[in-house]
């Protein structure tokens, strides 16, 4: 038996990754991994806070436009700002997702393939050179149970 005090409720996530394709999002595209994430709005060269955020474990597409000062990186969004332009968000609040140029060895053009990068906790899943959807993975290290460490 099992005390009721140390018994919790599952909860399921209802986290979910993106279709690629026909009329819905497409690469590149950057995810929101640890925490919320500010939405800038850019004028002239500078950037700042809109006031609004993106929520963790949220995508949002990305025009291929970006700004580089220092060392420092900015990425114009899809989405827009409160005034109309296009918001932006700094590259290192971000994980991008891009297509890959390549398709691994021996994969054929109809064949379905996953590219997974374990660093950026990121997959793609493609059938041929096309990305069809894309989602946040969370790696971790392979643990046995069966080999007791402790000896």
């Amino acid at each position: 038996m099992v005390p009721a005090d140390r018994v919790r409720p599952f909860r399921p996530s209802t986290f979910r990754g993106v279709r690629l394709g026909e009329g819905g999002a497409k690469l590149p595209l950057a995810w929101m991994r640890k925490t919320d994430r500010p939405k800038l709005r850019r004028s002239g060269e500078s950037f700042a806070p809109t006031g609004q955020s993106w929520a963790v474990r949220t995508s949002v597409g990305l025009t291929g436009q970006s700004v580089e000062q220092g060392n420092k990186r900015w990425l114009e969004t899809t989405d827009p700002d409160p005034d109309g332009g296009r918001a932006w968000i700094l590259e290192s609040d971000a994980t991008v997702v891009e297509v890959e140029p390549k398709m691994p060895f021996g994969v054929k053009p109809d064949q379905k393939w996953f590219l997974v990068r374990i660093t950026a906790g990121t997959l793609v899943a493609y059938k041929g050179p096309t990305p069809e959807y894309t989602t946040l993975v969370s790696p971790a290290p392979a643990v046995c149970p069966c080999r007791d460490r402790t000896r």
